[in-house]
């Protein structure tokens, strides 16, 4: 009798080996993407004096120690993944020693207070260098700062944060940043530019830099911008940014800044015409805390100087009213082609431009994405005629959000907003927020209210919960009338998947993970 013939099936089986796990770990590329996702802290939950939670994460790498032990490839491998990182916060129970020796094998650095080291990193990717001004906190001192600054020359992002005390307020020194040849986020926030030091500084960071942030710069002034030979400059691109005299004149020039953004303080307002040194700008960001400047200057030089600027965002907090200032004549003047993004957010609106939606149609011809937000509900009203103006005018509109008062009930906005059709028919999120009131009349008979969930739709919308529950009890059983009214507002428009109405968000999708991304 010949030997027992296996069947096709087992036959075409593969065969298990126990050692193929170990076999693929043994492979450095994949070990080191496993890596990744091995945990090297611990949280904990503690309640503060004000009896509120708060979670701490501690560096604790107990995971990574027992890998560590397996042998020498994974020892080598995992290593550089466990100190890639440094948080002070995290590490601070970490001895000095430990983290002297391990140092070398920093990339991201975080100092959030104050060791000083020593620290032999000179591999940094990125650099955020805190300043706290609690009366008992420890900061790392400013030798030890720049010296971190200054051994990394390859960093691509720094975040400095000087001191805000005028007695001991740090003062930039262009040295510090002589050798950053790679940086491309640069934020400096509270510093002294003496003697045009911030100039100097920026001249040093020209041909790399793309986005600049600078906050409570002090004794910086317009006159720091000397004047020099005209020279043609280009962007990354190799597309010619414009040059020095048409620059202004100045010397500085940032040709691959796309990004600047200059939160206001009263103690300097020329921080804002650095802009004019930044040909190829692509979007200008401005925190508007006074109103002792000429906008109308702004907006000529943003014009004249930066004609590929698309994005406007102004946050506008200035509470004093000043004759002759005029947030509509920066918004219609700033752009040579037309913007493409505005975002206006004013918390006292009733000193802010009533008719700002008259201005932002300056750009309808270009506009896609735009957000009103009056803080303050009480002092800023829109106009139904100017919204229902942009959603006819704006044809290439894809995202709206006005958050205000309307002038006339939120039942009444909506009826007006279909009296004319839209010209936006590539709208995809649209988000109303007109009064205080959430889901409709608060007293509501259950014949007036409806059912709409993650799997119960309405007229083709769904509601799914929200990180913040505050809103449920209410928006569970909204008003029938209402829903009516919004979806029959927006049912000719194919490409919306995304409406909200007085904080109450609905998709089309029934999938929750799609509508996490409103």
């Amino acid at each position: 009798m010949g030997p027992r013939r296996k069947n096709k099936q087992q036959k075409s089986r593969p065969k298990l080996s126990n050692t193929s796990a170990r076999d693929v770990l043994a492979l450095p590329e994949v070990l080191a993407r496993v890596g990744w996702f091995l945990p090297y802290f611990s949280v904990q939950t503690v309640t503060t004096k004000w009896g509120s939670l708060e979670s701490i994460r501690r560096f604790q790498p107990n995971t990574f120690r027992a890998c560590f032990l397996v042998c020498k490839l994974w020892y080598r491998t995992l290593l550089p993944i466990l100190w890639h990182e440094y948080v002070f916060d995290e590490m601070q129970r970490v001895p000095t020693c430990v983290i002297e020796r391990y140092s070398l094998l920093f990339r991201h650095f975080d100092s959030h207070g104050g060791r000083d080291g020593p620290f032999n990193c000179t591999l940094l990717e990125s650099l955020f260098l805190r300043y706290d001004d609690a009366p008992k906190a420890i900061n790392m001192c400013m030798l030890t700062q720049r010296k971190l600054v200054r051994m990394n020359p390859g960093i691509e992002f720094l975040k400095w944060e000087g001191s805000e005390a005028s007695k001991t307020r740090a003062r930039l020194d262009e040295a510090d940043f002589e050798l950053l040849d790679n940086i491309r986020d640069l934020r400096l926030y509270q510093w002294s530019s003496y003697q045009g030091s911030l100039v100097k500084a920026l001249r040093a960071m020209a041909r790399t830099l793309e986005r600049l942030e600078l906050s409570e710069i002090h004794s910086f002034k317009e006159s720091d911008l000397p004047k020099g030979q005209p020279q043609e400059h280009k962007d990354d691109t190799g597309v010619s940014g414009g040059t020095d005299k048409e620059s202004g004149g100045r010397e500085l020039v940032l040709p691959r800044v796309k990004i600047l953004q200059v939160p206001y303080f009263p103690k300097n307002t020329d921080l804002i015409y650095l802009a004019g040194c930044c040909p190829n700008l692509q979007q200008f960001t401005m925190d508007i805390t006074v109103a002792r400047f000429d906008m109308s200057r702004l907006a000529s030089a943003l014009k004249v100087h930066c004609p590929r600027l698309s994005i406007l965002v102004i946050n506008d907090s200035h509470d004093e009213f000043e004759r002759g200032f005029s947030i509509g004549s920066l918004i219609q003047g700033c752009s040579l082609h037309g913007l493409n993004k505005i975002k206006f957010v004013a918390l006292t609106p009733r000193n802010s431009e009533k008719d700002i939606l008259r201005s932002i149609l300056t750009h309808s011809a270009t506009l896609e994405h735009l957000s009103v937000d009056y803080y303050c509900e009480l002092y800023g009203a829109f106009d139904p005629k100017e919204i229902l103006r942009v959603l006819v005018e704006c044809r290439r509109l894809k995202t709206l959000s006005l958050s205000g008062g309307a002038g006339m009930s939120t039942l009444a906005t909506l009826k007006f907003l279909q009296g004319q059709p839209w010209g936006c028919q590539g709208l995809e999120q649209l988000a109303f927020d007109f009064d205080g009131e959430v889901g409709g009349p608060l007293r509501r008979a259950p014949s007036d209210t409806v059912n709409i969930s993650s799997t119960t739709s309405f007229m083709g919308w769904y509601r799914h919960p929200e990180e913040s529950s505050c809103l449920d009890e209410e928006a569970d059983a909204p008003s029938k009338l209402w829903l009516k009214e919004l979806f029959g507002m927006v049912k000719g428009q194919e490409r919306l998947q995304f409406v909200a109405l007085n904080l109450i968000h609905y998709s089309r999708s029934p999938d929750p993970k799609l509508s996490a991304i409103w």
